[in-house]
């Protein structure tokens, strides 16, 4: 009966993680590159000539919300990443501290670095719903309504 538990535990390892061609990708996937997670915002497929096509990729760098452009080759591979959704309401922001306190679906409170979020934290108030994604246990994207954006444009 061990067995199965292992064998359990594997397969939900391998959920997280998944062995994927660059070619698979579309926009708003999110993967991980060189350890940091990194969500695509275009996606091109370039052929040149009589040479093999390359993947022209343009992501964003989730942690520090940055833009980098990389060519791949149309045979290479990256590890994508299945996040988890959850929605949280906004309690306070701790402007020392840096964080943005949100309590959970469990009413336990949380904390969210405010790089995640950037200028827009200003325009959040108390009772504010956010979407939070979670990779085992690490909030790595933050989303935040439409009606809120437009006020910090």
């Amino acid at each position: 009966m061990t067995g199965f538990g292992i064998f359990s535990a594997q397969r939900a390892f391998l959920r997280c993680f998944t062995t994927f061609s660059v070619s698979s990708l579309r926009q708003g996937m999110v993967f991980l590159h060189q350890g940091k997670y990194c969500e695509v915002v275009s996606f091109r497929q370039l052929k040149q000539g009589r040479g093999s096509s390359s993947i022209q990729l343009e992501y964003m760098d989730l942690m520090s919300r940055k833009v980098f452009t990389q060519n791949y080759p149309i045979n290479s591979k990256v590890e994508k990443v299945d996040l988890e959704r959850h929605n949280a309401l906004v309690q306070y922001v701790d402007e020392d501290a840096k964080e943005l306190i949100v309590s959970d679906h469990n009413f336990e409170d949380k904390s969210i670095d405010l790089s995640l979020i950037g200028q827009a934290h200003q325009f959040l108030s108390p009772g504010d719903e956010i979407q939070v994604y979670y990779h085992s246990d690490n909030i790595v994207k933050v989303t935040i309504p439409n009606h809120i954006l437009s006020k910090a444009k």
